[in-house]
């Protein structure tokens, strides 16, 4: 008997005639009636009555439009639902939304408390929950950066909202790396003091209690001589700024420390490749701007007055990689012989897309590439 959970429908459906799909793989995705065309949910849980509501509904909007533009799934009709993720029935709604057998994946996960409550359950269901604005790197690599381990192999992540560079670098020194004292070297501007002191604090707020500021005035600068001395192996030295001045701070340490450096200077002459070789840098990560003017013209010109929002367009590119990925696990039965939560569950993780927020690609944790900035490490005058 077909169970339905009581979530609220949303008017957007694409519905899409001629469907081939075989009779077994129907019954899966939602049982055969004598008229009706087979049903693919794709839910939204999203905070819909809180002070978080603007968000959630841009979310819904999203997914709504990105469902009229993909087109749907062959032969099947999509449907649009959405669950309150701060409402007072949300753990019977849950338990429903397990039990729907028309239902496959959800767009969802918002602040860290909402991911590690919601997305257990889900994942145990075998649903594939796609967030927009989750950047946590330990929900999909656990709490040891150093030893990765997936906790959810159904979750997934295509946010927008990368950690800045210098925080990066301090995460990677702290617990990748494991310094216990730093040294952050600046030039006399105040950009490039707020891009050390941004890596100071970070180094700081990780736990290594001996970490100094400082400025190079000069290179003769008895007070950076004497800072630069002290440093010993497994210390790290961070120097903001360009190659020639990452060089001139490198030549005056002593060696056995490790290099850090707030940008990945753009070019390097022989020289300087040599006298930095092991150092390490922050490679940028997306454009979190990127989508909302291309999101908004779409609504527009669907004739729909509604605001993008903050995690609007990269919700947009999540419903369409999964739309995308539904259209091939759906229809053919023989991809696999696993219930169609898990044969979708693994082609959408395989999916690539190119979005309103850039090109979407997976790493093997369900971690949008390039969310979090890539730290490359200086090899024979290469970037790694």
């Amino acid at each position: 008997m077909r169970r339905r959970h009581p979530l609220l429908l949303l008017a957007a459906t694409v519905a899409l005639s001629g469907c081939s799909t075989v009779d077994g793989l129907v019954e899966r995705v939602r049982p055969v009636e004598e008229t009706g065309t087979p049903v693919v949910t794709l839910t939204v849980l999203a905070p819909l009555s809180s002070g978080e509501q603007r968000a959630g509904t841009a979310v819904v909007d999203a997914v709504e439009q990105a469902v009229t533009d993909s087109g749907g799934v062959p032969g099947c009709e999509v449907v649009v639902a959405s669950i309150d993720s701060a409402g007072p029935t949300l753990p019977d709604d849950l338990d429903a939304l397990g039990s729907d057998d028309t239902a496959v994946a959800v767009v969802g996960g918002f602040g860290p408390d909402d991911v590690r409550t919601l997305v257990p359950q889900l994942d145990d269901e075998g649903l594939t929950v796609v967030s927009p604005a989750d950047t946590d790197p330990r929900h999909t690599r656990g709490a040891d950066p150093a030893s990765p381990l997936r906790p959810w192999s159904g979750y997934i992540t295509v946010a927008v909202e990368p950690t800045p560079e210098q925080t990066a670098l301090a995460d990677h020194l702290v617990r990748v790396v494991g310094i216990s004292r730093g040294l952050v070297v600046h030039g006399p501007n105040a950009d490039s003091e707020a891009r050390a002191a941004a890596v100071a604090d970070g180094i700081a707020a990780r736990g290594v209690t001996e970490v100094e500021l400082v400025e190079w005035r000069k290179a003769d600068d008895a007070d950076v001589e004497e800072a630069l001395q002290q440093l010993a192996a497994g210390d790290a030295l961070v120097v903001d700024g360009d190659a020639a001045f990452a060089r001139t701070v490198a030549d005056a340490a002593p060696q056995g420390v490790v290099l850090g450096l707030s940008a990945v200077p753009a070019s390097l002459d022989e020289a300087s490749a040599v006298a930095l070789d092991g150092a390490l840098a922050p490679l940028p990560g997306l454009d979190p701007r990127r989508g909302s003017d291309e999101l908004s013209a779409r609504y527009a010109a669907d004739g729909r007055d509604a605001d993008p929002g903050r995690y609007g367009p990269a919700a947009y590119d999540g419903a369409r990689l999964v739309v995308d990925a539904l259209g091939r696990c759906l229809p053919d039965p023989q991809r696999s012989t696993s219930p169609s939560r898990s044969a979708c569950r693994a082609e959408v993780a395989g999916t690539v897309w190119d979005g309103l927020t850039g090109g979407i690609q997976l790493d093997e944790y369900g971690a949008r590439l390039g969310l979090l900035p890539t730290v490359a490490t200086l090899r024979d005058g290469e970037w790694s």
